[in-house]
């Protein structure tokens, strides 16, 4: 295990609260596959993405299918919320991009940049940019006011799977199919302008960064690592799952993660320590979002009929 010393006002002992399931729900509608789900940022609302080349904005505590979303062209790899709720954001194999108004299920605009399946997008916390990653290797950071690419991210040798900003904005981070993390400077003022973090043996699936800037990167060797992207070491490899890691989140403070794979496992981790605080058993071969809501409750997401699991 690679070791480092980063600042950090985590607490030395975390006491994590019972998490038990207390509910499920089994939202159907989708004609294919779903690949992909994200929650607004009030948890009422629910966006899926499905190989039926469509997305359904839910109401998650009716389990009500809003609007129906048609414009791709090919099944919808990503999908996501703007920070405040207005605007969902959505990637397919048809490699567009396309924006939605929340509201209304209206589509606002079309990205194109990319020249294949577009698999990631992202918003930044201030919804004045969105980062695109694709098959064609690179990722794009699209100004929001223009509607123009900002940045174009050229450095992976493989698919770029994933992407994510920092809590503010100043660092994008690109997980990649060629088992490489990236680090990439939006701020000239910010020491780390491109940062390339090695470890992993197998693809990077998901990303998350903490409040105090600790990088969470999911991975398919069925591991997670916790990284200090200044100082660009590994502090810490997560083991416990049996499977592919498809999912990971902080809570907000920063102090626990939370991770999903296709082990049927959610693990509850100690971000200070690496310690794994606690395993909860889910009941489906693999999930696809895991998040803590601001109460420190934990919801899930599996792919199958887009189901709903409450912690």
């Amino acid at each position: 295990m690679a070791t480092g010393v980063i600042d950090s006002d985590l607490p030395i002992s975390i006491s994590l609260p019972e998490l038990n399931e207390v509910d499920i729900k089994s939202l159907t509608g989708h004609e294919d596959d779903v690949n992909c789900c994200a929650f607004s940022g009030d948890l009422k609302y629910m966006v899926t993405g499905s190989d039926d080349a469509t997305l359904k904005i839910w109401k998650v505590s009716e389990s009500e299918i809003l609007f129906t979303l048609k414009g791709h062209k090919g099944a919808v790899k990503c999908c996501c919320f703007s920070s405040d709720g207005t605007i969902i954001a959505s990637c397919a194999f048809d490699c567009m991009v396309i924006l939605w108004d929340v509201k209304t299920g209206q589509e606002i605009t079309t990205l194109q940049g990319h020249s294949s399946s577009v698999e990631s997008v992202a918003f930044s916390p201030c919804d004045k940019y969105l980062a695109s990653g694709s098959w064609d290797k690179t990722g794009i950071v699209w100004n929001l006011n223009t509607l123009l690419p900002e940045m174009i991210i050229v450095g992976h040798k493989d698919v770029v799977q994933c992407c994510t900003f920092s809590l503010d904005g100043e660092l994008l981070a690109t997980g990649s199919w060629d088992k490489t993390v990236q680090v990439w400077g939006m701020n000239k003022k910010i020491d780390v302008h491109h940062t390339v973090l090695y470890g992993h043996t197998s693809n990077v699936k998901a990303l998350a960064f903490s409040s105090v800037k600790l990088l969470a990167s999911a991975s398919w060797d069925c591991t997670v690592r916790l990284w200090d992207v200044f100082h660009g070491c590994c502090l810490h490899i997560l083991d416990k799952h049996n499977g592919w890691v498809q999912s990971c989140a902080f809570n907000k403070d920063g102090s626990l993660l939370v991770s999903a794979a296709d082990d049927k496992q959610v693990c509850i981790w100690n971000a200070e320590t690496g310690e794994c605080l606690k395993e909860l058993a889910a009941h489906c071969e693999e999930i696809n979002t895991c998040i803590f809501t601001t109460s420190g409750n934990l919801l899930t997401s599996g792919p199958q009929f887009a189901t709903i699991f409450l912690y």
